[in-house]
């Protein structure tokens, strides 16, 4: 299964890096991918799975085609392929790469999720969002190797890199158990709170292409294990009152059309409401036999979009940091970003000025510190506009003053 997902927040920057820098690179880059583990451990055993233990051989493997994909920029050209004769070809399919490192489990998939900020479990979330790579997140493999690589982000987003996060499951799967279990596994699982409302179609392959960059409601799926045979008959979602939530059944691949067997989605088409308990009525069969299925789940509670600074104004020492917090809104795909840096004299305003410079190490953080520019004293006022935008498009801005 070969998928890959993207988080862009619109800085282009190629460092040199001694050895030394290297290493810590290095060092920081497996943090984030182990951390993309272990969020995803966390989130199969809240369904019933059993957490991936971490195989040093899909490491290899993912980390070959990390380097591959950012070493040739060819994530969107090529994706979970590998062409023979450019740099760092291991072999063409995921699978060949697994097996080309040592691999010799039976069932294997590759996940992949591109983001704009050092954060591996962001990488998960990402991926276990989108509905047909939480098929993988949440397959029943037993292992699975991690790796993370960077590659300069394009001019115009607000880090200078991009991270790319490759996952290779590994498992073995015996013929005597094909087609003969009965589990299911929902998810949201039932119970779960604080699920989000929304989702941004923006998976590769597409299950909604008529909707791609839309907001819909955040989707739902059914799976049973590899080899057995899941349908689903009828899928209905109703929420507290009693509403049946209109939504589009996905038991295909986008892009050729091949049944999914053991795995089934549901989308809302319009973000679901904040706050609001859903109840889940499920009806098909599985390996044959019949099963009818209800489970609820609740979306996290609306709040009002907001900036937090840790401090009020910005300082007049150089070096001096501060923090500003975006919170409420959707509760997803935030940005966060300081739009301007200006001071007032006499009533005229003057954006070409330089009071601080910005980090972005999360989508809904921003941390800004005060350079040796002056506020000069003949000026009425110095600031920094800072605004914030959430995936509604609503937005937010706070004017700091500057000492």
């Amino acid at each position: 299964m070969k998928r890959f997902v993207t988080r862009y927040v619109s800085a282009a920057l190629l460092m040199v890096l001694s050895g030394a820098a290297c290493a810590e690179n290095a060092a920081t880059l497996e943090k984030l991918a182990l951390d993309a583990l272990d969020r995803l451990n966390q989130r199969r055993v809240q369904i019933g799975l059993a957490p991936l233990q971490r195989n040093e051989v899909l490491d290899r493997s993912a980390s070959a085609h990390a380097r591959y994909i950012t070493g040739n920029l060819s994530l969107g050209t090529e994706g979970h392929m590998e062409s023979p004769g450019r740099p760092g070809y291991t072999g063409v399919t995921p699978a060949q790469r697994m097996v080309a490192a040592g691999y010799t489990g039976n069932s294997t998939a590759e996940n992949m999720a591109l983001i704009s900020y050092p954060l591996g479990a962001l990488s998960t979330d990402d991926l276990i969002d989108a509905p047909y790579h939480r098929q993988s997140q949440f397959g029943s493999y037993q292992e699975a190797g991690v790796a993370m690589s960077t590659q300069p982000a394009p001019q115009g987003f607000v880090n200078p890199e991009h991270y790319i996060y490759v996952i290779n499951f590994g498992g073995k799967i015996s013929s005597n158990d094909k087609g003969k279990k009965t589990q299911l596994f929902v998810y949201p699982v039932h119970g779960q709170e604080d699920v989000p409302a929304d989702w941004l179609v923006n998976e590769s392959p597409n299950p909604l292409p008529d909707m791609a960059g839309q907001r819909v409601g955040y989707p739902i799926s059914v799976a049973a294990d590899p080899g057995d045979t899941l349908q689903i008959k009828t899928f209905k979602l109703f929420d507290a009152k009693g509403a049946e939530v209109a939504g589009r059944l996905i038991t295909t691949h986008t892009n050729d059309g091949k049944p999914l067997d053991n795995y089934a989605f549901w989308i809302p088409l319009k973000p679901l409401a904040y706050g609001m308990a859903y109840q889940v009525h499920a009806q098909g069969t599985l390996n044959g036999a019949g099963f009818s299925s209800k489970w609820g789940f609740a979306t996290r509670g609306a709040a009002p979009l907001q900036l937090t600074p840790s401090v009020p104004q910005v300082s007049a020492e150089a070096g001096a940091v501060m923090t500003v917090k975006l919170s409420g809104g959707t509760g997803s795909n935030f940005a966060v970003t300081y739009g301007g840096q200006r001071y007032q004299y006499f009533g005229k305003v003057s954006p070409k000025v330089s009071f601080v410079t910005a980090s972005y190490p999360a989508p809904d953080l921003l941390i800004l510190t005060r350079n040796s520019t002056p506020c000069a004293i003949n000026v009425t006022s110095c600031e920094i506009i800072i605004k914030g935008k959430d995936a509604s498009g609503s937005e937010i801005s706070l004017a700091l003053p500057v000492n």
